[in-house]
């Protein structure tokens, strides 16, 4: 929305509408701190007089405050003013400042008001090219913190051009908090990254029959301003005719007036701009009191205009005004030189119908319009009461203005906006089907939308297993086999979380093909499968699973390890992947990685513990395959058997207490595995046991000691 133009400027020293000394009133909306949790901050913003608000719902995204100083998380600079202004394009900052379009995350602008030295800059910074460099750069709303300390006031855009080609690129929402709400914010941002909440839901009363008044003029010739009011009736027509007949909506159009000061105006303006002695006013429409059209000329047509929604509504047809009012900015110009009382006529005529045109309705209408005579009208006085305010209105200052249930709009006078604002005027859960219609609120629940991904919509809708519901307020989900639905703490609004029927259900203890020792149950998205019994693929049967094998001393080893615990651990969690396989590949016991690739022994294999897994302590090296199979004697240095064996002899008694807190540690470690195993078959357990050389399933190797099953302490 726009402020009033130039040539109304002009002259509000001379005329001042009813009301206009009682300042703009500010509405004001809520604002959160979602996270850190520590940090529940509150604050109030006030709404600018542009952008689109998103009345009775709620936005949420990260807070990102562009500065030079990196302590706040998004460093930028920008000359000649520092980007925490926003006064130049966010991509010509260093670095460009681009927020990104990641579906379902949301970014809100913070930046400061000013500067007050504007040097360098093309021109001022206005709130409304902070808005619209925000938007450019990805902010999905904007927060701009005072310079100083006072109360809250509403921005309004100014008047050039500019600003007019802003403004109508404008969509997101953008409001004004205190310089020390904006200091707190910044010291959050200090601590690391702030995530807020703009509450847009209780700014209007609620009513089941909603009210919109709208403060308009039948001036034609006032620029963007009119043109931006006419297309506003167009699209808003169709809906609140509907809204109308159906008994929801009590559309009231309204006049803006002014009062001629006889202290400071001279007769010929008041003459001229004014009927029923300087009662009434409205501006010249040009400028010009001694050329074309006059103040007075506009307020008789507003005259005829209201007197047709008045006389129109007493007949039940309250609708027709819209008709009316387009016709009429269609067919009466200034600039063709038919804004006069025939053309109104003419409109008139073919508007009304049957009824309203009747002799009765024709005559009642023209009585109304009759702007002749010296003494007050009633209609007019209403009009002048009705914008000065009155319960917390707040006084009618600009054209154009919209109150909704006695509260002010703010926001662009764009159809859908005005619309969703009067929705959000309903009772909750009672906005009529015209509400949900993208054109009105946005659809979160279209692909990529926070609502899509909360719902875990997608693939998953096609199988009917869940779908996302469009509401005016956000969106439900509904949540279908495989899912439930629960509050999402960050967004307040429904998710649909997964069901693990794998951890959460019964199924694993029921089911033949998931129960069984070598069973296991995968969890899917809103479902899972049994896998029946898995083979252990460390068999010659299976060829060891493909890992590595050779023969030492006519024994085999292999490199086929057991992983069935862990497969299944992440199988139930839904982590398995296509390379994930029920066994591993490492060289077993008393083995290590050959340099060329497979396995080769660590030490003589006739000194491998098949009680440890391990070399037994001292025991030498083998040395690239050379020791043999078990029993096999080193030779070399004119050492015999004899002194093998004393030398076996001594270390067996150096080593006999180790041994035996050794055997007693694997003891308690088998122990311990054979109460893992049989609650592992009941309850998933977040991490593996040591292996129990006794379970086939955990064999490593044809020794009877895995890889892993010990570890010396």
């Amino acid at each position: 929305m726009r402020a009033a133009p130039a040539a109304v400027l002009v002259l509000l020293a001379a005329l001042l509408p009813a009301g206009a000394h009682a300042g703009f009133h500010v509405e004001t909306a809520g604002v959160a701190v979602l996270s850190p949790a520590g940090a529940r901050t509150r604050l109030d913003m006030a709404l600018a007089d542009f952008g689109s608000p998103q009345y009775g719902g709620v936005l949420t995204g990260q807070l990102v405050y562009p500065h030079a100083d990196a302590a706040f998380g998004w460093k930028a600079e920008c000359k000649p003013a520092g980007c925490n202004f926003g006064c130049v394009p966010f991509n010509e900052s260093v670095p460009p400042v681009q927020l990104g379009s990641e579906p379902g995350k949301r970014y809100i602008m913070l930046l400061d008001r000013g500067p007050k030295d504007s040097t360098g800059l093309p021109r001022p910074c206005f709130f409304l090219d902070k808005a619209f460099q925000a938007q450019l750069a990805g902010a999905a709303a904007l927060l701009v913190a005072n310079d100083h300390a006072g109360d809250l006031s509403t921005a309004v855009a100014p008047d050039d051009e500019d600003s007019t080609r802003e403004l109508r690129q404008l969509t997101i929402s953008a409001g004004l908090i205190s310089q020390a709400d904006g200091e707190a914010l910044k010291a959050l941002l200090r601590q690391g990254p702030l995530h807020v909440a703009l509450n847009w839901t209780n700014l209007l009363p609620k009513a089941q029959k909603v009210s919109v008044q709208f403060w308009t003029n039948s001036n034609d010739e006032c620029g963007l301003l009119c043109d931006t009011q006419r297309a506003f009736v167009k699209r808003f027509k169709s809906p609140a005719k509907k809204l109308q007949q159906q008994g929801l909506l009590d559309f009231q159009p309204h006049y803006l007036i002014w009062v001629c000061d006889r202290q400071t105006d001279s007769k010929e303006q008041c003459e001229s701009q004014c009927i029923r002695d300087g009662r009434y006013c409205v501006p010249d429409p040009d400028g010009s009191i001694h050329s074309g059209y006059t103040g007075a000329d506009v307020l008789k047509m507003n005259l005829r205009s209201l007197c047709f929604a008045r006389v129109a509504g007493e007949r039940g047809q309250p609708w027709l005004w819209f008709d009316f009012v387009e016709r009429l900015g269609d067919e009466c110009r200034m600039g063709d030189g038919n804004f006069t009382a025939e053309c109104a006529q003419k409109v008139f005529d073919a508007i009304a119908g049957p009824d309203l045109g009747s002799p009765e309705g024709r005559a009642a209408w023209a009585a109304c319009a009759d702007a002749s005579g010296s003494g007050p009208l009633t209609l007019l006085d209403e009009e002048l009461q009705a914008q000065t305010g009155k319960g917390g209105e707040g006084a009618v200052a600009i054209l154009p203005t919209v109150r909704i249930n006695r509260k002010q709009y703010r926001g662009n006078l764009e159809a859908g906006s005005v619309l969703r604002a009067a929705c959000a005027a309903f009772p909750s859960g009672a906005e009529p089907p015209v509400c949900v219609e993208r054109w009105v609120s946005e659809d979160e629940c279209a692909e990529g939308g926070v609502g899509w991904l909360a719902c875990n919509s997608g693939a998953n809708s096609t199988a009917g297993r869940t779908r996302c519901i469009n509401t005016f307020s956000g969106w439900s989900c509904e949540c279908g086999d495989g899912y439930m639905r629960v509050k999402d703490k960050a967004t307040g609004g429904d998710a649909c979380a997964e069901i693990n029927e794998c951890v959460a259900s019964i199924i694993p203890w029921t089911r033949d093909d998931c129960k069984c020792l070598r069973c296991v149950c995968t969890n899917t998205a809103g479902g899972f499968n049994c896998s029946g019994p898995i083979p252990d693929y460390c068999t010659q049967e299976h060829d060891f699973g493909g890992c590595w094998r050779g023969e030492f001393g006519g024994k085999t080893y292999h490199a086929c390890a057991d992983n069935l615990r862990n497969y299944r651990h992440l199988a139930e969690n839904g982590a398995l992947n296509s390379t994930t396989k029920p066994f591993r590949c490492e060289c077993p016991a008393c083995f290590r990685a050959a340099p060329g690739g497979g396995c080769e022994p660590a030490c003589d294999l006739g000194l491998c513990s098949d009680a440890l897994g391990a070399c037994l302590p001292g025991a030498a090296a083998a040395g690239g395959g050379r020791g043999g199979g078990g029993g096999a004697v080193v030779r070399g240095g004119g050492v015999g058997f004899l002194g093998v064996f004393g030398a076996m002899l001594c270390a067996a008694a150096l080593t006999a207490g180790g041994l035996y807190a050794a055997y007693a540690t694997v003891l308690r470690e088998r122990l311990r595995s054979d109460v893992y195993r049989v609650m592992e078959d009941y309850i998933p357990l977040s991490a593996a046991p040591l292996a129990d050389p006794n379970d086939p399933g955990d064999q490593a190797s044809a020794s009877p000691t895995s890889a892993h099953a010990f570890e010396l302490r």
